[in-house]
């Protein structure tokens, strides 16, 4: 590693504050049991593990380019490279009720407490910034809280005054009042999922905030059985935007146009979910800013497909 590099990866991170992750790291060096390791690491399945070892075979037979125009590295050591580090998993809480220390910690650094405003932006559309108000819902903080409208992208473009400093921040206290109301687990959105196929008037909607190919299944999005939840509509996220070059909140009124086409009745419990919540954060949002009672399954995707006793549904339509 050159000195400038060594310098650039050994001095103290001076934008704002960094929080300590206990992570599991793996050994260094690439085998055929590496790869095993880190498929059984990530719970795949055994026809992705073939692919992987299939793909490491064939790696293991090509040599690098003899050279790169106007180009020169040093050889890579590919035993000297460690291929897994993930944040150690803690301890189930056994109430929802419970809240990760860690997390008060960062919101008190970060000079979030028991009041004041809070305003949140972000890139990637939102998507982010989304997470954390449903965090704060979730702590019950939400109703001081909002999103910025078009984010960083929308300041950027308007050209509006921006930092490379992040100081300021004075501590404060933050008190969570848990509300586990916006999180529903896998057996009730069982339910939910029955109740809105089979009751006339269901007053309940699932939402897959995915994109359309994701919840047809034409795309699996890695998962093992690619579909959507019985009873679910799709709502793609992304369209409850302007667009993606212009990441604002459509109009109200067309918003609601768009949800009420869906089948989105008002009075109605909306449950949101995606492949892993991430996206399911942005559609709980936006249902909560239309007024609906809504809920989140954090679960999403990602859990419902590894319980056999689930039905996944193919196609456009709802079952």
């Amino acid at each position: 590693m050159s000195t400038a590099a060594e310098l650039l990866t050994n001095r103290e991170y001076k934008y704002g504050f960094v929080t300590d992750i206990e992570t599991e790291t793996i050994d260094r060096g690439l085998t055929e049991e590496t790869v095993r390791l880190i498929s059984s690491k990530k719970n795949e399945p055994e026809w992705l593990l073939d692919f992987r070892l299939k793909a490491y075979r064939r790696w293991l037979e090509m040599t690098p380019p003899d050279n790169w125009a106007n180009f020169q590295y040093p050889d890579i050591d590919f035993q000297n490279i460690s291929y897994y580090s993930a944040p150690k998993q803690k301890p189930s809480k056994a109430s929802l009720d419970e809240v990760d220390p860690e997390l008060l910690k960062t919101f008190e650094k970060l000079g979030i407490g028991d009041t004041g405003r809070v305003i949140i932006y972000g890139e990637n559309s939102g998507l982010l910034a989304a997470r954390v108000f449903y965090t704060l819902d979730y702590l019950g903080h939400s109703g001081r809280a909002a999103l910025l409208d078009g984010g960083i992208e929308k300041w950027k473009t308007e050209k509006r005054e921006v930092s490379k400093v992040a100081d300021g921040f004075q501590t404060a206290t933050f008190t969570p009042r848990v509300s586990p109301s916006v999180i529903v687990e896998m057996a009730r959105v069982r339910d939910l999922s029955w109740q809105s196929l089979s009751v006339p008037a269901p007053g309940v909607s699932l939402i897959d905030a995915r994109p359309a190919a994701n919840y047809t299944g034409d795309d699996a999005g890695g998962l093992q059985r690619p579909g959507h939840i019985p009873g679910a509509v799709s709502i793609y996220w992304m369209q409850n935007l302007v667009s993606s070059e212009n990441p604002s909140m459509k109009p109200v009124t067309e918003l609601k146009k768009m949800y009420s086409e869906a089948g989105l009745k008002p009075g109605d419990l909306v449950v949101t979910y995606c492949r892993t919540g991430m996206q399911a954060s942005h559609a709980y949002f936006t249902a909560k800013y239309l007024g609906y009672n809504v809920t989140m399954y954090d679960g999403s995707m990602s859990e419902w497909v590894t319980s056999e006793a689930n039905e996944v549904i193919k196609g456009k339509e709802r079952k």
